[in-house]
Formats: C-alpha cells, structure tokens, sequence
C-alpha cells in the first residue's frame, strides 16, 4: 500500500483520523477529470473491506487499515472555492455481519430516578440484524449485571444501521406513605422487573404495568402506625362524656322528741335521686378480623337490675301491711341488701311510724332495700368500659378477602360518691 501521507496518482492524500471510541476513520478522496460522469466502477458494495476496494496491500506499518470497511460517501463533492471534483469514500473499523460497539457504556439517572446504562453500537446494513430482547438481553459489560433492556432504537442509513439500546436497573424505584383514617398507614413500593413490597400490612393494591416489556410493579399496604399488621394499631384520645350515677336508696329511722320530752321515731326509705356528671375518657380505636365485639376490658357499665323496697308492718287493728316499692335507677346504698327494724313500745302505741303509717304497739317494722348495681364509684374510684362496638361493615378488605372491622372502647375512671346524710 502506499503511504496515506503522499498524494497518489489521480487522487488527494487520504485523511486518517481516530473516532471518540478508538476506532480508526479513514477517508480517500479522488479528483474527478473534468467532464466526468458517474460509472459503474465508483460505486462499490457498503461494507466492503478498503484494501479490496482500493486495491492496496495492507501490510507492515499498515495492517491495521485491513479491517477498516467502506461505511459512508459514495458521493462526488466540490472542493472548496469552486474548485475540482473529488469522489468521496469513508472508511470505518467495523466487523462484516457482527455489531460492534461504538464508545463505552454511559450510566445516568431516568426521569423516574432509576439507574439507566446506555450503549450505542454500528453494523453494516448488509449484515443481518439481531434484535435484542426487551426485560432479558443484558448490557455490555461491566454492566452485565446492572439490568435488562428497556427499549432498542436501530437507525438503517442503508450503510450503516446505528443502534442505540438503553438498559434499566431492576429493583425499587419509590416508596411513599399516606396516613388514612383511625391511625393507619398506607405505604405504596413501586418497583421495576423485581416486585418488592412492604414486609408488614394488608396487602389491599396490586398492580403490573408492562411498559415495553419491563414490569412495573406497584404494591401497596395498609399497616399500623408503627409500620405492623392493622390489629396491631391501637390509637387513642380523650374527651369528656356524660356519665349517669345510679340512685342511691337507703332504708333509716329519724327520731324526734314531742312535748316534754317523748321521742317519736318515723321510718323511710332515703332516696338520692340519680346524678349525671361529666367524666374525662380515653377513647381508643383498634383493628380486628372478627366480627364480635370479644371480651372488654375493664368491664361494661350495664346496669341489668334496680333496687326494690319492701317493708312490713302491723297498723291500727292489729292489721299486717306488706308494701313493695320498685326503685327504677336506683341502687342499695352499700352492699347487695340493707335491712331496718324497729319496735313499738306497748305503752306508747303511737311512738312509731313506718311510711306516716302508725305501727301497732309491742310489733316490730322492717324495711328491706336489695338489689341494683355494685357502686359505679367504689371506695377510690373504679374504672368502666362506657362504651364499645364494632364499625357498621368492614371499613376495607384485603385482596385475600380478608375483612377488617374497627372497633372503638370508650372506657373512664368512676370517681367515687359521698356518703349519704343518713
């Protein structure tokens, strides 16, 4: 071959120059006589090896011109100024039938902060395409491992096909949390070609988006607000609520003294009528799967029965009386059940009275009160679930179709009551 540095006969010096990625580029440049026209022998096969088309010998300090193919020109070109015409062919580094890769692998951040690699590669239009394969081909190394190909772009000069390939990195590309009502927490992973989601919740979105064949994955679950199951969270708060005390009945005798000096004695029934007060709650708010309201803790204040008074006595005529008085809302004042009995004198038949009724001498009055509930109260202050139930319905289903049910417990300290005056 002769030296590229020398003009050969009919033509201007060859240009040789180097390309961005290292391969060689080679250009040759030939004067066209005046008056020529464009024949069959200027045009040549795309691809063609430049020692075969040139007919040179590529040997010594030229060997590495062998591989360089014909990839560009083919076209006759003016000098600058108005000057000659030349014949133009361009030559490239580039394998007969293979792709080979133009520069190195680029890696950047997508729009959707995900690591992309890029990589650009040249084959001859000649040569038969093999198309990669979108979410399995991998990129050249040393990203082989990095992720799969996203999407691929072949651009055919009909010398040249340029392919430009970009390749994405599997695994999770977001993550994000919105609190919803009653405590929980819905957290949304969203993921490319690996699903991932979160450990904990319930699993209530799902979704597989297929963009060009690489799987998005958006999961989303619903947790507690410490990132566990639902029946986990336990929120509450407080707020004040009416609380109803019971009434309290208790049976006494009150004493008097008349004249000079002759007490009388009445017996009754003491009735405190019922109280309604404001008491501080705590509310609090949990999750189950059950649709039963379970046991409660501290107990229900669920009143199920009321005091009744009953009492017994012989009036004027030697004549026995029972009376029983329901209590509606009331409560014996201590214990399950208190009992007053008085007697009569024999010499003073109207020193006794039970109701304003008079008792008959040398008898005995009673009056019992039992029943009602135990002292909401106590002796320091008891506590008492007020309030409890579950949500009207499930307030949202998993996609296992398992149904969660809200449940809100009302529950307060009772402060205890004073004693009666009686």
């Amino acid at each position: 071959m002769s030296n590229p540095g020398h003009t050969r006969p009919g033509g201007l010096r060859p240009q040789l120059s180097t390309l961005p990625d290292g391969r060689l580029r080679l250009v040759t440049l030939f004067r066209l006589a005046s008056g020529w026209e464009l024949t069959n022998d200027l045009i040549v096969a795309w691809g063609g090896l430049y020692s075969a088309i040139e007919k040179v010998t590529c040997t010594g300090k030229q060997a590495h011109l062998a591989g360089l193919r014909l990839v560009g020109g083919q076209e006759a070109r003016q000098m600058q100024g108005g000057g000659d015409w030349v014949w133009v062919r361009e030559y490239e580094e580039l394998p007969a039938s293979s792709e080979v890769q133009v520069g190195k692998n680029r890696r950047i951040i997508g729009d959707d902060g995900r690591i992309e690699i890029r990589a650009d590669f040249l084959q001859l239009s000649s040569a038969t395409r093999t198309p990669g394969t979108v979410a399995v081909t991998t990129p050249p190394a040393p990203d082989a491992s990095a992720g799969v190909m996203a999407t691929e772009d072949p651009q055919d000069d009909g010398a040249v096909r340029r392919i430009a390939r970009v390749y994405v990195a599997a695994g999770l590309l977001s993550k994000s949390s919105r609190v919803g009502s009653g405590g929980l927490i819905d957290v949304t992973w969203v993921s490319v070609r690996t699903k991932q989601s979160p450990t904990f919740g319930a699993l209530i979105y799902d979704e597989e988006r297929n963009p060009n064949g690489i799987p998005v994955f958006t999961v989303t679950k619903r947790q507690s607000s410490t990132g566990g199951d639902p029946t986990g969270e336990s929120s509450s708060f407080q707020r004040y609520v009416p609380f109803t005390y019971p009434g309290r009945a208790k049976p006494f005798v009150e004493s008097m003294t008349v004249g000079t000096g002759d007490v009388r004695r009445m017996m009754d029934v003491y009735r405190q009528p019922p109280a309604t007060i404001r008491v501080l709650a705590t509310v609090a708010i949990t999750y189950q799967t059950t649709n039963t309201v379970g046991t409660v803790t501290p107990a229900l204040w669920n009143p199920t029965v009321w005091a009744v008074s009953r009492a017994q006595w012989v009036g004027f005529g030697n004549r026995p009386y029972n009376q029983v008085d329901p209590l509606p809302g009331y409560r014996v004042e201590s214990g399950t059940t208190t009992t007053l009995t008085e007697t009569c004198a024999v010499l003073a038949p109207l020193d006794l009275s039970i109701f304003g009724n008079p008792v008959f001498g040398n008898t005995t009055a009673k009056i019992i009160v039992a029943g009602g509930p135990a002292s909401p109260g106590g002796v320091s202050g008891t506590a008492w679930t007020l309030d409890v139930g579950l949500s009207d319905g499930p307030v949202f289903e998993d996609l296992a179709g398992t149904k969660y049910y809200r449940k809100t417990q009302v529950t307060a300290t009772i402060p205890a009551e004073a004693a009666l005056p009686v």
